[in-house]
């Protein structure tokens, strides 16, 4: 695929699909070139992988998102995504940043959550790294130990925590504003903020929307827009 074509593969849980129709909206309509959406939905992926959701998974894809070198063909980049996310900048930015020296490229967050679930009562877990793989770039042909078998088998906390890489030396950083945190950053933060990310609940929960007023406003326009794009279509 071309260097020119962005490659995006976004976790998709059947209870969030609204989330992944407006996060994959504000992708597309502030693209300056051509994207590739992949949605990462287990039903998919049965000729391959059968691993169910965990009872510690809080979405269908807290494991199969391991799977997007694979996916890929380990060729090339990818970027991986959760679906709870709001896109405010064009995405080849975040695609000119690609380093060739890593496996893999995130924002290297310091989260400890305060409150024990999230969403709509899944289990709140406590981990290093925690949100670090959310948002990736992906080195695809460093990435070849990331075989179905091989994510079948791993606990999802290693996989979280790159045990296939040799280093953490392979995985390098992004500006903070990719991996803006709703909820836990600051509502104004010394950063431009590119990508937000609704860990705790995008507000098409009812009890999510109280987080951030703003980001609830934001998202809302972005539904209304992705709404007005289906009449007007």
């Amino acid at each position: 695929m071309s260097l020119d074509t962005v490659t995006l593969y976004i976790g998709y849980d059947e209870s969030e699909s609204l989330a992944y129709s407006v996060y994959s909206y504000s992708v597309i309509t502030r693209a300056s070139v051509p994207v590739s959406i992949f949605p990462i939905r287990l039903g998919g992926l049965k000729g391959f992988y059968n691993r169910p959701k965990g009872i510690k998974d809080s979405t269908e894809f807290s494991v199969s998102r391991f799977l997007v070198p694979y996916l890929n063909k380990y060729r090339g980049w990818a970027i991986f995504s959760d679906c709870d996310m709001l896109m405010q900048q064009d995405i080849k930015q975040l695609w000119d940043l690609r380093d060739a020296s890593k496996a893999i490229q995130c924002v290297k967050h310091n989260h400890v959550p305060r409150e024990t679930s999230k969403m709509m009562g899944s289990p709140q877990l406590l981990y290093s790294m925690k949100n670090w793989t959310s948002l990736m770039l992906m080195n695809c042909e460093k990435l070849k130990t990331l075989t179905p078998d091989y994510v079948s088998a791993i606990s999802g906390l290693a996989l979280h925590q790159f045990c296939f890489l040799e280093s953490l030396d392979l995985v390098g950083d992004l500006p903070k504003g990719w991996n803006y945190l709703v909820g836990y950053d600051s509502d104004s933060p010394s950063y431009d903020i590119y990508n937000a990310h609704f860990t705790l609940g995008t507000p098409m929960w009812e009890n999510c929307r109280q987080i951030s007023q703003r980001w609830t406003e934001k998202w809302d326009k972005e539904l209304e827009n992705l709404n007005k794009s289906y009449l007007h279509g």
